[in-house]
């Protein structure tokens, strides 16, 4: 049972490697043609990109337990997409795969509806517009004095480009993420990079607080997606022992930076569920259903925690989807989601152990 286990939860084995080039053309189209927050995470390095026949448009995905994980929108050329979707069906199918999708945005719903997909809502996107934001008023005043508070000790946050970090900052910032994740593993997968790490060959942006005597001590890493004019959280690391507000304090300047820059969306942290943790109205059975089993998990995955410190900073709230073939392949998919997302992980065999 576990041999088959494990020949079940392995990709299709002839797969060929990703070549270089299909990764240079895949930043190639993130670039240009990511017009979707969470583009730059295509690029995560589990990711195989599928390009459509002209090559002017992609998807990213990967396979877990025979299940292929699309993750986002597509990317490149709108008028692309359709073809693309059906092709990526046609490829998945011919080789026994379920296809899903992670983390897709409404705009793009129907692409996967007109191949037989099936929608369900998974959450909501914090979306802040760095040219409306403002620290006045009486709303945002707690994130006004966790500022003046950082201020107060001295405290500076230096933008930079994952090309402008040395290598002795790099393994700073790399110390500090793993002192904040301690003995858990990464999470993310549709809405995040695989870790904290600089990766030079990316557009990526760091906000990096340093303090009085000039060591940083904390950091927010970004995806960046030009042609969206957006920023998109991947991490947020800090050492424990730094001051209450250094999250907000960071945050706060990269939307200063952002707007000076050019940046017109910056994306924080995804409340999964936010809707039904804080239903606007009366919900129906199911919903009421999904109300009461994510009130059990909540302190574990931090849902409402997330959902209030977003709310800070009085964001735009966009819903995210995942789709799904049928109700009878949603425990599998939901299982092949959360082995990606490394919210449950899948023990090694004693003779894999490694000592």
């Amino acid at each position: 049972a576990i041999a088959i286990g494990s020949r079940t939860l392995r990709a299709w084995r002839s797969m060929p490697r990703v070549s270089d080039a299909d990764r240079v053309h895949a930043a190639a189209l993130v670039r240009s043609g990511g017009l979707d927050t969470l583009a730059p995470f295509a690029l995560r390095s589990d990711k195989r990109p599928f390009f459509d026949a002209s090559g002017e448009s992609m998807l990213a995905y990967r396979v877990i337990a025979g299940v292929a994980l699309v993750s986002g929108d597509p990317i490149g050329d709108v008028r692309r997409f359709s073809a693309l979707t059906v092709e990526f069906a046609q490829f998945a199918r011919a080789r026994g795969w379920i296809v899903a999708v992670l983390g897709l945005s409404g705009r793009q719903l129907p692409l996967w509806q007109a191949v037989g997909l099936r929608a369900h809502y998974t959450g909501d996107e914090a979306i802040v517009d760095p040219r409306g934001f403002s620290l006045e008023g009486r709303a945002i005043r707690k994130v006004r004095q966790s500022v003046q508070r950082l201020e107060r000790e001295r405290y500076e946050v230096r933008m930079l480009r994952a090309c402008e970090i040395d290598d002795e900052l790099a393994g700073r910032l790399a110390l500090i993420a793993e002192r904040w994740r301690g003995a858990a593993a990464e999470t993310g997968f549709s809405m995040a990079f695989e870790g904290a790490a600089v990766q030079r060959s990316r557009d990526d942006v760091y906000a990096v607080a340093f303090d009085e005597c000039g060591l940083a001590r904390g950091f927010l890493h970004f995806g960046s997606a030009p042609a969206a004019r957006a920023l998109s959280l991947s991490s947020m690391r800090r050492d424990r022992d730094t001051p209450n507000g250094l999250n907000e304090f960071l945050i706060v300047r990269t939307l200063e930076w952002a707007r000076a820059h050019g940046v017109e969306q910056v994306s924080l942290n995804f409340a999964a569920f936010a809707l039904l943790l804080d239903p606007p109205g009366r919900l129906d059975s199911v919903a009421a259903l999904e109300r009461r089993a994510l009130k059990r998990v909540e302190d574990r995955f931090q849902l409402e925690r997330l959902l209030s410190f977003s709310e800070k900073f009085s964001p735009r709230w966009t819903a995210r989807y995942a789709a799904y073939p049928s109700l009878a392949a949603l425990p599998r998919v939901a299982f092949a989601a959360m082995l990606a997302e490394a919210y449950v992980t899948v023990p090694r065999a004693p003779w894999k152990r490694v000592g």
